[in-house]
C-alpha cells in the first residue's frame, strides 16, 4: 500500500518538524492532530518515512562533500590563474572559464584592480578540523580533594 497525497504531506512535515507526529498531522490538514500517532504506526507510512529520511540524509551528505570540495579549491587556488603581469602592471585574465568561486572580491582602486582570494589558512583550518587532524589538549592542574577524601575513607581500619 502506498501513502495517499495527504499522507505524503504528513511524512514531509513529520521529517521537517523534528518527527513531531501531532504537529505534522495538523499541518497536513487532518482534523484531529492526534491522528498523527496512528499514522506513524502504519507500516506503509513507516516505510515512506524511512525512505524519505534516507534520501534527505544522502542529500545532506552530498552537501558536505560540496563544502569540502569548495574548501579544497580555496586551498589549491593559485593567483596566477586569475592575474598576469604585463608591462609591470597586474592585469586580470579572462575569467569566463575560470573557477571564480575562490575569488572573494574584485575592486577597482586608484592604483588599479584589486583581486582578493578567500583565505587559504582558514580553509586549511576548517579542513583540518573536519578531518580531525588537530587535537586540542586540555591540561588540568590543582588538587582533587574528593579523591583524597575517598582514599582516607578506604584506608581507615574498620
Amino acid at each position: 500500500m502506498k501513502p495517499n497525497k495527504q499522507q505524503k504531506i504528513f511524512v514531509e512535515f513529520y521529517l521537517k518538524h523534528q518527527m513531531n507526529a501531532t504537529k505534522a498531522a495538523k499541518m497536513a490538514g487532518y482534523s484531529s492532530p492526534s491522528y498523527g500517532r496512528e499514522l506513524i504506526m502504519k507500516p506503509h507510512i513507516q516505510e515512506s518515512i524511512k525512505k524519505q529520511f534516507k534520501e534527505k540524509k544522502e542529500k545532506i551528505s552530498l552537501q558536505a562533500e560540496d563544502v569540502i570540495m569548495n574548501l579544497k579549491n580555496i586551498v589549491f587556488a593559485d593567483i596566477t590563474q586569475y592575474v598576469r603581469l604585463k608591462n609591470g602592471k597586474v592585469k586580470i585574465k579572462d575569467l569566463s572559464k575560470a573557477d571564480t568561486s575562490v575569488i572573494q572580491s574584485i575592486t577597482q582602486t586608484k592604483h588599479g584592480i584589486k583581486l582578493k582570494l578567500y583565505d587559504k589558512m582558514k580553509a586549511l583550518e576548517l579542513l583540518g578540523k573536519y578531518f580531525a587532524l588537530f587535537t586540542e589538549r586540555v591540561e588540568h592542574t590543582g588538587e582533587i580533594e574528593l579523591l583524597e577524601k575517598a582514599k582516607q575513607i578506604l584506608d581507615r581500619p574498620d
